[in-house]
């Protein structure tokens, strides 16, 4: 059995690191997405993901054009 200290190095290379969730809206490529959501939103229980998307610079006009058939891909790393 092999002893890992544990400090932030090892975080880094992946050895203790939680998953994360990225989040690619419709043309996301063009505004710098996809994009990891914050592991604690500032937002806490009242997250909500359109908001967070205008906030990291998706134009609520994408949102808003698709209405009803807006969708994202989201996936864990």
């Amino acid at each position: 059995m092999q002893r890992v200290k544990v400090n932030s190095d090892t975080q880094t290379r992946g050895l203790i690191q939680p998953k994360r969730t990225m989040v690619d809206p419709p043309n996301g490529w063009r505004y710098g997405f996809p994009k990891m959501l914050p592991l604690i939103p500032k937002e806490g229980k009242d997250f909500k993901l359109t908001t967070w998307l205008v906030s990291e610079g998706y134009p609520p006009h994408e949102i808003r054009d698709l209405g009803n058939q807006f969708t994202c891909k989201i996936w864990e790393v």
